[in-house]
């Protein structure tokens, strides 16, 4: 009796160990068979000179293809296996036979061009690339637009008061002060109820920035304008008066118009050219306010120095260092040597002593690419 249990046990536990093993082997056995993911080739070529297909700048990386009555679709599978592009063919894509041979080409140059001869387009979306015919393309974009201008359409109406500080409103800002013009968007005359405020300033580009339903109104009294339009296009004007609004380069022009007498006109010759030989003559940087006067007798600067940065030619050699060598222009005396304060100084304290007389002090003040 103890006999057969024992050989029982001995039997069932075989047949578990039996079993076990079975299970063990299955499950080796279905991870062997199961396919393991082979890496794809990655589209480096999509994100050279850091731009994607579709941005400026692309080149792809060149491609070497031969066929003859190929389907389109067979290309692009090929591009996609060789380049990592990401397709995704429209149902208006038909069969169709294509020849190609080219040689060396950027593969995005080659892909344009299978394209076009066929009549189909590529629509851009992040990474993908969908390819569909060119009326179907051409379609969709004309109804992207019609549902933008509609939702334009029925979006809120927003005011906004934009003052400029340097540019100018509209030609009418010299004319008529006080004016007023009104602009509707998407016309590019416009109509203004004073002066011609339309023709130029900064008006014209905001103009063509508002929606059907937007209008800008200009204030020539206090150089502002006030724009109404759907928030999104008033937050970009905005933006771009930001840019617009900068001062324009400007230059004071200041002349003397003086009677002076023979004597003063020797003394400020010796003294111009004596100032510019000494001192800080050689290296073009003189103060605007004249200092204490150093052994030579000559004033050093005190000042800051307007004329740094003008260089002028250094003296010949052998000559006496006394002559126009150091500063040989008018341009070079008057804004490297002296400056203005210093010359207005000479001027008074002449006329104090009766060798000069003022006739006139124009001054003008010049704006760039302004007559």
């Amino acid at each position: 009796m103890m006999h057969s249990l024992r050989h029982l046990l001995e039997k069932s536990l075989k047949q578990s160990i039996l079993t076990i093993i079975v299970f063990a082997l299955s499950a080796l056995l279905a991870h062997a068979q199961r396919p393991t993911p082979t890496p794809q080739i990655s589209g480096s070529s999509q994100t050279s000179q850091g731009s994607r297909y579709g941005q400026a700048g692309f080149v792809g990386e060149p491609i070497n293809l031969n066929v003859v009555n190929a389907d389109v679709r067979d290309i692009l599978n090929y591009i996609t296996e060789q380049y990592g592009v990401n397709f995704v063919i429209d149902k208006s894509v038909k069969q169709v036979p294509v020849t190609v041979n080219v040689n060396d080409v950027p593969w995005n140059i080659a892909l344009d061009a299978v394209l076009q001869s066929n009549g189909l387009g590529v629509d851009v979306t992040g990474s993908i690339l969908r390819i569909a015919d060119a009326k179907v393309l051409a379609d969709e974009s004309s109804l992207r637009r019609q549902n933008e201008e509609n939702r334009l359409d029925t979006s809120q109406l927003y005011t906004e008061f934009i003052r400029l500080n340097y540019a100018r409103a509209g030609n009418s800002l010299a004319g008529q002060a006080g004016s007023t013009g009104t602009f509707q968007g998407g016309d590019t005359s416009g109509s203004s109820t004073g002066g011609d405020a339309g023709s130029g300033g900064i008006l014209p580009i905001i103009k063509r920035r508002l929606s059907r339903r937007g209008s800008v109104e200009v204030a020539d009294q206090s150089n502002s304008l006030i724009i109404t339009d759907v928030r999104q296009n008033i937050d970009a004007i905005k933006q771009l008066v930001v840019l617009l609004d900068q001062p324009e380069p400007q230059v004071e022009i200041e002349a003397r118009i003086v009677i002076a007498s023979r004597n003063f006109t020797r003394d400020l010759g010796v003294q111009l050219s004596a100032v510019s030989v000494g001192g800080n003559g050689a290296g073009g940087i003189f103060s605007t306010l004249p200092g204490a006067a150093n052994n030579s007798g000559i004033f050093t600067g005190g000042g800051t120095p307007p004329g740094a940065g003008l260089e002028f030619p250094q003296p010949t050699s052998g000559s006496s260092g006394l002559g126009a060598t150091a500063a040989s222009t008018i341009l070079g005396l008057t804004t490297g040597v002296f400056g203005t304060t210093r010359i207005n100084a000479l001027l008074t304290a002449a006329e104090s002593k009766g060798q000069v007389k003022i006739v006139a002090s124009p001054r003008v003040t010049t704006l760039n690419n302004r007559p």
